[in-house]
């Protein structure tokens, strides 16, 4: 769409595909869970393990780098829009940012957001737009060991009492609230009317 608008050329490159999940593609992540556990595990603990046939967040990292670093030199100076999928973009979005590579499961990316990163003349990159969905980047949660986990729980079945409420927090909110003086209350004044003296 972007190229019919602007009268340009498109062009594949392969660095920007989607990360190859082998035998879990077109599976869900509770899916996955349950026919690949120890699998799972592994890919959640380390970067470099990949899916059974498919390729390592390792990998996908070193060729989204050479595909950077071919644009950058076939289009110093100019503007690109490379249309790629989640795992790409948090590639580049974590060298941008010098960010340890863990990082990407903290990463949410929301289909067809924008994310606007430069790379200056003296190496220096950074992210100027993440645009879309307002969950995009959450850092305080683990989006994907958080939804594995909220899978786990009902999966499991493991329901736990609901906590008594303690009446005694409330009861100390309201103490502190009446403890506050109340501002004086306004009272009406007499005002003069024109037939009677003031």
């Amino acid at each position: 769409m972007v190229a019919e608008q602007l009268a340009l050329e498109v062009r594949t490159e392969d660095g920007l595909a989607e990360t190859a999940f082998g035998a879990w593609d077109g599976l869900s992540l509770e899916q996955v869970d349950e026919r690949f556990p120890h699998e799972l595990e592994a890919w959640l603990a380390s970067t470099g393990a990949a899916p059974p046939g498919g390729e390592s967040y390792d990998t996908v990292f070193e060729r989204a780098v050479a595909a950077k670093d071919e644009l950058l030199r076939g289009f110093a100076g100019r503007t690109v829009v490379a249309v790629s999928h989640v795992t790409p973009i948090k590639m580049l979005v974590r060298l941008t940012l010098g960010a340890p590579m863990p990082v990407v499961h903290r990463l949410e990316v929301a289909p067809a957001s924008l994310t606007t990163l430069r790379w200056w003349p003296d190496g220096v990159a950074t992210l100027a737009v993440l645009l879309g969905d307002p969950r995009v980047i959450p850092v305080a949660r683990d989006p994907v060991r958080q939804r594995l986990t909220t899978h786990r729980r009902r999966r499991r079945a493991v329901r736990r009492p609901a906590r008594p409420s303690s009446p005694g927090r409330a009861a100390r909110r309201r103490a502190r609230w009446r403890s506050v003086p109340s501002p004086p209350r306004r009272t009406a004044r007499a005002r003069c009317v024109p037939s009677s003296p003031c």
